[in-house]
């Protein structure tokens, strides 16, 4: 175990995976949110997200890149979000940290184009996991979102995995998701952003 929002955290992991002659599979899946207005949270926790979700998420990759680029294979994973493609007012960090995940992943796999190594950044929607158990959560309910919006991480893995054969970079899995990521891309996130008014929400 490693907390990766510590630099004594991030270079524990990055020892190990500096100490690995066969790695062959990298996955930043660390992560959290912190739901509510930016001014309201407390600095450091943004500052944490900062460091776990692109620092260490960066690092990592640095280090694992030393081994795959000589033995010329590797996949790298790095878990993202659908959240990357809106930049929702009341998680304004974790959207932005997202989309550098995205940005950053699809700028490495064209470095990486003319080699054996894999890199995808993952963007799944409601996950079935420990995400929402933490206490900035604790006002929120599973049973409030629809359930054909959640999905088993199970199915994320697997699906991921499968787009990772296909060299599918930027993957949405499940066919709700990739619809909703459709709408996202136009008429959703004006409709959404507008029922903000100078980043208080407005019913």
């Amino acid at each position: 175990m490693a907390d990766l929002a510590t630099e004594q955290g991030i270079a524990r992991v990055e020892q190990r995976i500096g100490q690995a002659d066969n790695l062959d599979y990298l996955i930043n899946n660390a992560g959290f949110g912190t739901p509510g207005l930016f001014a309201d949270i407390p600095l450091e926790k943004s500052l944490s997200m900062v460091r776990v979700h692109v620092e260490a998420a960066t690092r990592l990759c640095w280090t694992a890149l030393q081994g795959m680029v000589a033995r010329n294979r590797g996949t790298i994973i790095n878990v993202s979000s659908l959240a990357a493609f809106l930049p929702y007012p009341s998680a304004a960090t974790y959207c932005a940290t997202k989309t550098y995940i995205n940005t950053f992943s699809i700028a490495l796999r064209k470095q990486l184009r003319a080699t054996n190594i894999r890199v995808q950044a993952l963007c799944p929607g409601y996950v079935y996991s420990g995400f929402h158990d933490t206490p900035e959560y604790v006002r929120f309910s599973r049973s409030k979102i629809p359930k054909w919006l959640w999905m088993q991480p199970e199915d994320v893995a697997a699906q991921s995995l499968r787009a990772c054969r296909r060299n599918s970079v930027v993957f949405v899995p499940g066919l709700v998701n990739r619809l909703m990521f459709a709408i996202m891309r136009n008429a959703l996130a004006g409709l959404i952003l507008r029922r903000y008014k100078n980043g208080r929400h407005t019913p």
